[in-house]
């Protein structure tokens, strides 16, 4: 294994994080996907995130703060990553739950491609990738209501992300919006009555304990009621006018 000192520090690190232990061959199918990336990255702008290190802590480690959550809900888990870009958190994660499905939602028709060929290289048969707007996504029926788990990493602010990803939960399902936590506290305060509105509860926001990843938390946000059917709103409206409550 090229690089096996960052590597093997990587699969340490991401032990302490998780508590999973990564296997030698998932280890080498980490690296397989880092040389993906950099290979895209010459031909589509996929990430200004390439120093291996980097990377590793940013991108890999980032993505998998979210299994401690995921490892509390009953496999196999149904699992939507809204604006995906170069497949963060979904590839990383389908990656360490194999049983699990992953949708990774990337309206970047390159950036798709590049997901989408890379779970192919991967061995990947648990992730699809859609390439469409999250609020056309939203009002098809085979996708409403269908997941256990919506992610959203980086998108936008929290009235927007709870109408983007709200729709699809199944009622009992969870949101988790990956934030930092300055922004993270001002973000949900500001998107309470859009939460209340289309059947969202903030659960007890989750901090990331890592050297790498300062200030970063994780909010969950519960699916405990019907979304109104009005919801989302047609593509670019959420963005345009958040919801208020």
């Amino acid at each position: 294994m090229e690089n096996n000192e960052h590597w093997l520090r990587f699969a340490h690190q991401a032990r302490d994080l998780t508590g999973v232990t990564i296997a030698e061959e998932t280890l080498c199918r980490f690296q397989q996907l880092y040389a993906l990336v950099i290979a895209g990255n010459k031909l589509t702008n996929l990430t200004r995130i390439t120093e291996l290190d980097a990377f590793c802590v940013q991108h890999l480690l980032d993505s998998l703060t979210l299994i401690p959550l995921l490892q509390k809900i009953p496999s196999p888990v149904s699992f939507m990553d809204i604006g995906s870009g170069a497949g963060f958190p979904a590839l990383p994660l389908a990656l360490m739950l194999p049983e699990s499905h992953f949708v990774a939602v990337e309206t970047v028709g390159k950036k798709a491609r590049f997901i989408e060929e890379a779970a192919i290289l991967l061995g990947l048969h648990n992730v699809t990738v859609l390439s469409e707007r999250c609020e056309a996504l939203g009002q098809n029926p085979q996708y409403r209501e269908q997941f256990d788990v919506v992610s959203a990493r980086a998108v936008a602010g929290m009235n927007i992300l709870a109408e983007y990803c709200l729709p699809f939960l199944k009622v009992g399902g969870l949101f988790l919006a990956m934030k930092t936590a300055d922004a993270g506290q001002k973000e949900l305060a500001e998107a309470a009555g859009a939460i209340q509105l289309l059947g969202g509860e903030p659960v007890e926001i989750e901090a990331v304990h890592h050297p790498g990843l300062p200030n970063r938390v994780i909010i969950p946000i519960r699916k405990v009621g019907q979304i109104p059917a009005q919801y989302p709103r047609k593509p670019g409206m959420p963005s345009k006018k958040p919801l208020t409550g």
